[in-house]
């Protein structure tokens, strides 16, 4: 191979076109083995299972019955030259894949799933460390950015913070400061109607008539 691949003293097999970076060719000789510029394919009988291909610029490995296109049943690796970027699918059918696109990490299973735009399903989860939430619902009740509270809003707990003493918890209306049950920051507490038992301890008020 020495007059045609310019390597001294090179023996072995060259099939295909030559060109040193643009020819389509098999390369077996006792300097190098490689395949250029060409797509390998293993068969199954009439079926391609495997695709090794250098894919003009983005190259991929794929495995299949038959072989798949990125995000299809079957395994993809690949890079995606205009994007730059990275990519592989685990994928069997719309209920049961992984995949990542160089950007987002989807996956979805019996026991959970995340999509594309980052919403996690599970059937159940531990979580260690920091929960942070604006908006959603937790059993029942509403999370907004400074509240938990019912649908209606009639029961609830607020972090907001004001120039007096805010509301901490309330019951029975809609508008907090309405709420015939609610208790402030600072631990006044407002209940149009209680029932009390036990002691009930007070060094100053009024109790009825009578001043404490």
């Amino acid at each position: 191979l020495t007059g045609i691949t310019g390597t001294a003293a090179e023996f072995g097999l060259l099939a295909g076109t030559y060109a040193a970076t643009t020819g389509s060719f098999f390369r077996a000789s006792n300097s190098v083995f490689e395949l250029h510029g060409i797509t390998q394919k293993f068969w199954d009988g009439a079926t391609n299972v495997i695709t090794l291909a250098p894919g003009g610029g983005s190259p991929y490995i794929a495995l299949g019955n038959p072989v798949p296109a990125y995000g299809a049943a079957g395994v993809f690796l690949g890079w995606n030259n205009p994007t730059a970027k990275a990519r592989f699918s685990v994928y069997s059918d719309a209920n049961n894949y992984l995949t990542w696109d160089g950007v987002n990490l989807a996956w979805k299973g019996a026991n959970t799933s995340l999509s594309a735009a980052g919403n996690l399903t599970a059937t159940s989860a531990t979580l260690s460390g920091a929960i942070t939430a604006s908006s959603g619902a937790i059993g029942g009740w509403v999370v907004t950015a400074d509240a938990m509270k019912d649908a209606a809003g009639t029961v609830g707990m607020s972090s907001a913070v004001t120039a007096g003493d805010d509301i901490r918890f309330w019951a029975g209306n809609a508008t907090p400061a309405s709420a015939p049950f609610r208790v402030t920051e600072a631990g006044a507490l407002v209940a149009t109607s209680a029932t009390i038992t036990g002691a009930i301890t007070a060094t100053s008020g009024t109790f009825g008539v009578f001043q404490i």
